[in-house]
């Protein structure tokens, strides 16, 4: 209950911003997504979420070659 309390907050307040999913998904925001799959060991569905998403929102979508640039470059932290 308080989790859903919490995230209706928010959404509050992004609309009393003025703030959409345009305005934070970005290619940014999805090579974030990138770092944080690799630091983390993330789901192998996110390989195919995180594109998936990208695409939705008209952004880029990640490359073969930005998938393993980010893991060269990302320690890992922990396998989850």
């Amino acid at each position: 209950l308080d989790l859903a309390t919490r995230s209706a907050r928010a959404l509050l307040e992004l609309e009393q911003q003025n703030l959409t999913t345009k305005d934070i998904l970005t290619d940014a925001a999805i090579r974030n997504s990138m770092v944080l799959h690799a630091a983390f060991g993330g789901s192998t569905n996110l390989l195919l979420h995180i594109p998936a998403i990208a695409h939705h929102a008209g952004l880029r979508r990640p490359t073969v070659d930005q998938w393993i640039e980010v893991n060269r470059q990302v320690p890992r932290i922990v396998d989850v």
